[in-house]
């Protein structure tokens, strides 16, 4: 899996409102990390959104189910951006890369 560090460099390269879906080991649930204009969001497959000024702030925060992305970074098997990148694969990240250097964006 992908360090935090990589992930928020791709996730700021993003624009509109992407949605990342996170999927934890031994875990069938998914996650949300959403991606606004002023703010971010994260949620459990079929609950509300809880707000975040930034991802750092997020990051760092206690979540639903008692997730800590600081501390249970490691426990994530995959994040997609549905349905075009796999955040696991490095081809994938390295279009991510191509995109934002051509366009200033993806």
């Amino acid at each position: 899996m992908i360090t935090y560090d990589v992930f928020k460099e791709l996730f700021y390269m993003f624009s509109d409102e992407p949605e990342f879906e996170v999927y934890f080991k031994n875990n069938s649930i998914m996650y949300r990390i959403t991606k606004y204009k002023d703010y971010v969001t994260f949620q459990k497959s079929g609950s509300g959104e809880m707000r975040y000024k930034n991802l750092d702030e997020l990051y760092h925060s206690e979540l639903i189910d008692g997730i800590c992305l600081k501390t249970d970074w490691e426990n994530i098997e995959d994040i997609i951006l549905w349905p075009m990148f796999d955040f696991s694969c490095p081809s994938d990240i390295e279009k991510i890369r191509k995109i934002y250097e051509m366009y200033g964006s993806v």
